[in-house]
């Protein structure tokens, strides 16, 4: 399996940990992120974290390379600010957009950037993607129905995918990874 991380922030940043110390069959993981020094830095802490954990891992700091990735998750995005339940919906798309240029469109795209059903929808409504879908939405679904309030109104006073922590929305892309490697190896995939 190959995946392309677009965005190394707090989000990508977690998915990356959790996808090295998981079970999947990962071959190559790309990274990109407007910071390249970053870049170079997540790559180097990967591949130690690689050799430790016994992991044979592919870490490419070349983006452009990355057309041949099962999967692109787009992380990248401006975080929203304490205190505020809306996120810049212009800054972010626009984020987005220079992300997309390095994601080949007949694989599936998941967009974890706030607020991400509202640029999914966005981007549908103006291009054609094979599989475009907002990722981190189960957290905030889950909370409502147990607490009947609406994320926006706890998302800042607890540990959730927007604010303080990302094991929610982390958990949400593995599990949707694990369905990718059974479908793929499984189901009568390659």
């Amino acid at each position: 399996m190959k995946i392309a991380i677009l965005g190394l922030g707090k989000v990508g940043t977690a998915l990356l940990s959790s996808l090295i110390s998981s079970d999947l069959p990962i071959e190559t993981i790309y990274l990109h992120d407007k910071d390249k020094n970053l870049v170079r830095g997540q790559a180097e802490d990967l591949r130690d974290m690689c050799f430790l954990c016994g992991k044979e891992i592919n870490i490419q700091e070349n983006i452009t390379k990355a057309k041949d990735s099962d999967v692109y998750i787009i992380t990248a995005g401006i975080p929203r600010k304490d205190g505020k339940s809306k996120f810049d919906f212009e800054g972010n798309m626009g984020i987005v957009m220079s992300c997309l240029c390095y994601c080949n469109h007949d694989k599936p795209i998941w967009i974890v950037t706030n607020p991400s059903e509202r640029i999914v929808k966005s981007l549908k409504d103006n291009f054609v993607f094979k599989e475009l879908e907002a990722i981190g939405n189960l957290l905030d679904t889950t909370r409502k129905v147990r607490t009947g309030k609406d994320p926006e109104e706890i998302a800042n006073y607890i540990l959730d995918n927007k604010g303080h922590s990302n094991l929610g929305v982390v958990g949400e892309i593995l599990l949707r990874l694990r369905s990718m490697v059974k479908t793929k190896y499984h189901d009568g995939g390659e």
